[in-house]
């Protein structure tokens, strides 16, 4: 094993204290902006390359059912901040929705983000006395020429 194998940036069981911990917030400062995951390793320092390492480590470590690993501690965040990024595009959706009706962009990132195209339901609350109808349905190719056809 090389030197750089038993760096922190390679073994993640070697980020201990502040570090894992600034290793963690600045990873999910940028997931709960709405980046991928490897885009927010990659502003943290670390390559995607380390977050695919990591990510099989992880999942090895709920294998054996661990339970408070540095790796587990940093992709159960992970997750918490992905769900504060859905959240917070859910909410520019229901406001689009309510206040201009123009709700394409966000919808476009909710389903190119977090693979909305296959869910089938979408809840929103929405506190008004307009009825406001979504629907979210996959794109096919007709579809999408007929879309065309009509701008």
């Amino acid at each position: 094993m090389s030197y750089f194998m038993d760096t922190p940036l390679y073994n993640p069981r070697l980020l201990k204290g502040n570090k894992l911990d600034k290793a963690i917030k600045t990873i999910c400062k940028y997931v709960e902006m709405g980046n991928r995951v490897t885009v927010a390793f990659q502003r943290a320092g670390f390559s995607r390359y380390i977050y695919y390492d990591w990510s099989k480590q992880y999942r090895e470590e709920v294998e054996e059912g661990l339970e408070d690993t540095p790796l587990i501690r940093l992709f159960k965040a992970i997750e918490e901040s992905e769900a504060i990024a859905e959240d917070g595009i859910i909410s520019v959706v229901r406001d689009s929705a309510l206040n201009d009706g123009n709700i394409k962009s966000a919808m476009y990132m909710l389903d190119n983000r977090f693979g909305w195209k296959k869910k089938s339901d979408v809840d929103l609350e929405v506190d008004t006395d307009r009825v406001v109808n979504i629907s979210i349905v996959p794109m096919t190719d007709n579809h999408a020429d007929e879309e065309d056809s009509e701008d």
